[in-house]
């Protein structure tokens, strides 16, 4: 601020309103950018957790199904092949849910073709686009093989 002396030995101020308002303006807006810039890499970080979340969940959850096939070990050749799927909406437990089910599960189990009593277990868990509701290719594959005992 500039000061300006008078006679007397005191000294006035002289006030520059403008420039304190524009420094202050100047100082909102560095701080509403860093706040903008700030609030964008929140909601980065939350949506990819959320996605991480969604294929974390979906792994398991293909994992669990490969399991429970295979614990099947026991059961009637016709069982185990009617474990097969196609498309069945789970929720994140993997219990079928077609109203509210965030993933799509599909299982395929096959035979071996060259004389060996070896099953092939496949299991692919799609997951539900939280924008869209629509199922837009990304998924999750496990595979895994079974031998058939007689």
């Amino acid at each position: 601020m500039r000061e300006k002396t008078i006679k007397e030995g005191k000294t006035l101020r002289k006030h520059c309103l403008g420039s304190t308002v524009v420094e202050a303006i100047v100082a909102l807006v560095i701080f509403a950018t860093f706040i903008a810039g700030a609030t964008r890499v929140i909601l980065a970080h939350s949506q990819l957790s959320d996605k991480a979340r969604a294929h974390y969940t979906a792994i398991n959850l293909a994992k669990n199904h490969v399991e429970q096939v295979r614990n099947m070990r026991r059961a009637d050749y016709a069982q185990i092949l009617a474990m097969t799927e196609n498309g069945v909406q789970v929720n994140d437990d993997g219990v079928p849910d077609s109203a509210n089910g965030k993933f799509r599960r599909t299982t395929t189990i096959t035979e071996s073709t060259n004389n060996i009593y070896r099953l092939e277990i496949e299991v692919m868990v799609e997951i539900k686009n939280p924008i869209t509701l629509a199922f837009e290719g990304e998924n999750e594959h496990v595979k895994s093989y079974m031998a058939h005992l007689l």
